[in-house]
């Protein structure tokens, strides 16, 4: 006689056990991602205020392509071959690809993706066609925070490589070795080049909490912006190079801050008790926008550079972040986990309800940053 198997809730024990490491399983998959999003490591819980109203239209108008000179500290770097020298830099022509081409015209989105254990620099075009992984053909460097040349032609990353995080280059194809342009024993993070091609702006620890510096695009000439005990970090020029838009801890918490390209006039934009970071400016040097954590969760604003006219422009339970501006400044791409994975989305400043999601390989893409 065959005996009925026990159930529970109207399923077997076997049903039970499998649906139980199921939601464990999907449970790992949340932290893991969520893990890799706050990478970074700050505690801030975010506060909640009230959104500011959405705005049906942005100005979209371009700006000048001035260039600055930062002076003060005049710390000179060790110069780490084979980086090129400012010149070569700026005529290197690398050889492109029928999928990569040499010239991107604003049609391209390079972001961080984890694929089979590997954390590496992809692009992509803005429609969801050719994705690319330029540092595929490299040692797992786990490869984070791209950001593009003027001309479209490099991108510059920071990587973990020799026991830390430095800051280096790669020519668009992906054809050529990964170029160090740092090489302290503290980490470099969160590269960004002058709008002249010149100079890369990013934030470091190496003299014992996170500042922000400036070098040339060979490595050499560093200077130090920022003196503070408390962390400066993820800096990002305007679009006429005269200032520098970056996110620091001096008052206690994660909040936006300005200053000239020479570390002078340094002045608090944004504050709020939740966490506001991972700002970029528009093309047309007429907004800053970013990534905060205000109202429970992370959703997209934008401001004045001034700090006026505070706008919520996304405003979903799960977490939009590091959003950056496509070249003509109508458009925003941004990373997401409102599907349950972190992926990448589009959204235009003209029609805030007009999202579109670009699809990739990964479960894991974050970190976007959209080519001129």
């Amino acid at each position: 006689m065959t005996s009925t198997p026990r159930r529970f809730l109207g399923l077997t024990v076997k049903q039970l056990v499998i649906s139980f490491v199921g939601v464990i399983a999907l449970g790992s998959i949340w932290a893991v991602g969520l893990a890799m999003y706050l990478r970074v490591g700050f505690s801030e819980v975010p506060a909640t205020i009230e959104p500011a109203v959405v705005p049906t239209q942005f100005s979209v108008s371009q700006a000048g392509n001035a260039s600055a000179q930062p002076s003060i500290g005049q710390e000179q770097a060790t110069k780490f071959p084979p980086a090129p020298t400012v010149q070569q830099f700026a005529t290197a022509t690398p050889t492109g690809t029928e999928a990569v081409n040499s010239s991107s015209n604003g049609e391209l989105i390079a972001f961080t993706s984890v694929v089979e254990g590997r954390r590496d620099i992809w692009i992509i075009q803005k429609d969801g066609v050719g994705l690319t992984n330029i540092t595929g053909n490299q040692p797992n460097a786990y490869a984070d925070a791209p950001a593009w040349s003027p001309d479209g032609k490099f991108i510059a990353f920071d990587a973990y490589r020799e026991g830390n995080r430095d800051i280096y280059i790669q020519a668009l194809d992906g054809g050529g070795e990964m170029i160090r342009l740092t090489q302290d024993a503290k980490d470099d993070c969160y590269p960004e080049f002058s709008p002249d091609g010149k100079q890369i702006v990013f934030m470091s620890e190496r003299d014992g909490n996170r500042e922000i510096y400036v070098m040339e695009v060979d490595g050499t000439n560093l200077i130090r912006l920022t003196d503070h005990p408390a962390d400066d970090y993820e800096p990002t020029w305007s679009p006429d190079g005269t200032q520098i838009v970056f996110v620091s801890r001096r008052n206690g918490n994660s909040d936006i801050y300005v200053m000239n390209a020479d570390g002078s006039n340094l002045h608090l934009i944004v504050e709020a008790r939740g966490l506001d970071w991972r700002p970029d400016w528009s093309p047309s040097g007429e907004w800053i926008v970013f990534e905060s954590w205000r109202d429970d969760n992370a959703d997209i604003y934008i401001v004045r550079p001034d700090g006026s006219e505070l706008t919520q422009i996304t405003d979903h339970f799960l977490d939009d972040g590091h959003p950056s501006f496509a070249p003509d400044g109508r458009q925003i791409v941004f990373h997401s986990n409102r599907e349950g994975y972190f992926e990448l989305y589009s959204l235009d400043l003209q029609d805030l309800t007009e999202v579109i999601k670009i699809e990739t390989l990964s479960l894991n893409n974050q970190l976007p940053s959209w080519s001129p």
